[in-house]
């Protein structure tokens, strides 16, 4: 889905990688890498969110 993918989206995806391969490096940085990939699937569903609601709006109206 390359339309989700904002700057915001990309920022946060490559922050909760970087916190991943440190976690796999070392396992006390677990609710690091937690964090990260939640906030990183926050911003996620709202990016769709966002998306889809303009294509609703639009499929709505006769353009």
């Amino acid at each position: 889905m390359p339309w989700i993918w904002t700057d915001t989206v990309k920022e946060k995806v490559k922050a909760k990688k970087q916190c991943y391969h440190v976690f796999l490096k070392s396992p006390t940085n677990w609710q690091r890498y937690r964090m990260a990939k939640s906030e990183a699937k926050k911003t996620v569903a709202a990016a769709k969110a966002s998306r889809f609601e303009d294509l609703y709006k639009k499929l709505d109206t006769r353009e």
